[in-house]
């Protein structure tokens, strides 16, 4: 995950950065990021005794890792730390799409709105 990507610095980079606007472009980024985690299989066979605190809390553990160490860290430690911060990531990047969606179905309509009213404006004036 620390090994650099194709187009971004690092896989773990990528998937832990957030999106710094709303713009559709940034939403395109999401969704990239989403479709990569379920290639993987990320969204596939997760246990259900493994609760959200526990992801998260190796999620975290695992991204505030510099690179250098994570060699140092025990294999199955590190297995799980890298499941948890792709589950996280998974979970982290479908909040900021459905968020940065919400928005920008808001602004849309809101757009539509002013619209109407610029045209109601214009028709009640010209009757």
């Amino acid at each position: 995950m620390v090994q650099p990507d194709s187009d971004h610095g690092s896989l773990q980079q990528w998937l832990w950065s957030v999106p710094l606007r709303q713009s559709t472009h940034q939403m395109s980024d999401v969704f990239t990021k989403i479709d990569r985690l379920y290639v993987v299989g990320v969204h596939q066979g997760w246990p259900t005794v493994c609760n959200e605190a526990t992801v998260r809390h190796y999620a975290r553990r695992c991204a505030r890792r510099p690179p250098s160490t994570g060699k140092r860290v025990e294999q199955r430690s590190r297995k799980l730390e890298a499941a948890c911060f792709m589950r996280y990531a998974l979970c982290s990047a479908t909040d900021q799409l459905l968020s940065m969606l919400r928005r920008w179905i808001l602004k849309a309509a809101n757009d539509a709105m002013r619209e109407v009213e610029v045209i109601l404006l214009r028709v009640g004036r010209d009757s």
